[in-house]
């Protein structure tokens, strides 16, 4: 994600500034006067990308992200999964236990939301 100054068009509009302009413009008057610019710009196709994949309905799926650091990967990816996230069923919490029959595969359980802390102090909080 990215912000920036959007400076006024002439016609009661806005267009985006060029960097120097914009420099020059923030400079010059307060910082109230600016339109902050958001979103992911230039990456018409990435954003494409997450909607897709978050609007995948079944199991095993998974959004890889990959780009240079601080190019705002995460903020876009939160931005358009947050809200989805919102929306849906809070998900269960799942906990692994040791496993006596196969010490070297542990037993996955599924917990309602919320239990999993409650099970780990039950049990003496070995498992962290």
């Amino acid at each position: 994600m990215t912000t920036g100054c959007r400076a006024p068009a002439a016609a009661g509009g806005v267009r985006a500034a060029p960097h120097g302009e914009a420099r020059r413009a923030s400079a010059s008057r307060p910082p109230t006067s600016c339109i902050p610019i958001t979103g992911l710009i230039g990456q018409d196709r990435a954003l494409k990308a997450i909607q897709f994949g978050a609007n995948i309905k079944s199991h095993d799926f998974n959004i890889f992200v990959l780009g240079p650091p601080a190019s705002g990967k995460t903020t876009a990816v939160k931005a358009h999964l947050g809200p989805k996230a919102a929306e849906a069923p809070t998900p269960a919490d799942w906990v692994y236990v040791y496993n006596f029959d196969n010490p070297n595969r542990p037993k996955a359980l599924q917990l309602p939301h919320g239990r999993a802390k409650d099970a780990r102090q039950g049990h003496g909080g070995g498992a962290r």
